[in-house]
């Protein structure tokens, strides 16, 4: 009876670990995988940024009246933060997948290790503090 309970739990293991896998491949996908994912549609936003801080001209604004000329650098300016904001959050989308394909690397072989790595990428973060760790997302062995 032992030797079953012995291979039905690392067979519970096992499908834990797939689980994990699949979910941190799912991460990696939805934050760096193509055209559709957060860094890539942060990164097209910053685009269309670009494409109104272009329309912020003197033939829109005039050239005369100091006020509108003030007005139009304020929002100029406003537009240009916020276009480096999307870019930072586009780069630490990247950069936080490539932390999550290592740790998926490392699952194979010490999942302590793995999640451990995972959540000091995640502290490491701008956003870090705010995150609980990513040990909340594994499957519960209890």
């Amino acid at each position: 009876m032992f030797l079953l309970y012995s291979w039905t739990r690392e067979s519970i293991v096992a499908e834990d670990l797939e689980v994990s896998k699949e979910k941190w491949q799912r991460w990696i996908d939805t934050l760096d995988g193509g055209d559709d994912s957060i860094a890539a549609r942060l990164e097209a936003a910053a685009r269309d940024i670009q494409r109104i801080i272009d329309m912020q001209t003197s033939a829109k604004w005039g050239t005369t009246e100091p006020g509108l000329k003030a007005f139009q650098k304020a929002y100029t300016s406003y537009w240009r933060e916020e276009q480096a904001a999307l870019r930072a959050m586009s780069q630490n989308a990247a950069a936080f997948a490539k932390q999550v394909q290592k740790a998926l690397e490392l699952l194979d072989t010490n999942e302590e290790e793995a999640v451990e790595f995972l959540n000091q990428a995640a502290r490491s973060m701008p956003a870090g503090p705010a995150l609980k760790g990513i040990g909340q997302f594994l499957p519960s062995r209890h």
